[in-house]
């Protein structure tokens, strides 16, 4: 969306998030940016299998190609996505990163939620963000809507404090929760002045 731009915004969505219809939106706010999104294997129109190792494939693929149109790659991502960026984040030169409603681990938030079961050995994705923190160089904005019930913010506040906090800023929006966050006035606020003019 928006060609032409000297610089881009590359998005990874949420689990249940459809990029076909909010492309137009989420381009719309940031007009002087390229905006790339992907849907996931299996999300959308896109074909073939969710895996883990396969979204990050995918994920540097599209980075590998759109990094010689552009000087700067700023990359976002929301709930699910937020592990895609990281990964990207801790491979890639990358500007800025967003990451709204993140967690530290897939595992870590199931074992959370599970504490009798042997979660790790159970889940075939991890999606460890946490680990990935030392080799993220990018300035960081994490995002967390005060009424999530998905995310427990004891797994985005151990992610929270992996960083360094010279290159981290963390914003929390009042009175939303995991789903309705992106639909508060101060959502794309936060993000048009975090990501900077294009």
């Amino acid at each position: 969306m928006n060609k032409g731009h000297k610089n881009a915004i590359l998005y990874f969505g949420g689990n249940a998030e459809s990029m076909a219809q909010s492309s137009d939106y989420i381009a719309g706010q940031f007009p002087d940016f390229t905006v790339y999104l992907m849907d996931y294997r299996g999300y959308g129109k896109s074909t073939g299998k969710a895996t883990e190792e396969a979204l990050y494939k995918d994920a540097l693929k599209l980075y590998d190609i759109i990094k010689p149109m552009h000087k700067r790659i700023s990359v976002g991502g929301r709930s699910l996505g937020t592990g895609i960026a990281t990964y990207v984040a801790a491979h890639r030169e990358v500007t800025k990163l967003a990451l709204i409603t993140p967690y530290d681990s897939i595992v870590n938030v199931a074992q959370d939620r599970y504490r009798i079961y042997p979660v790790s050995f159970l889940l075939n994705d991890k999606y460890d963000s946490l680990a990935r923190v030392k080799d993220i160089k990018a300035q960081t904005l994490i995002v967390i809507a005060e009424k999530d019930k998905v995310i427990p913010l004891e797994n985005t506040q151990r992610l929270i404090d992996a960083f360094d906090k010279k290159r981290l800023e963390v914003i929390i929006i009042k009175n939303r929760g995991h789903i309705d966050i992106s639909s508060d006035k101060r959502y794309y606020k936060i993000m048009q002045d975090f990501i900077g003019k294009g």
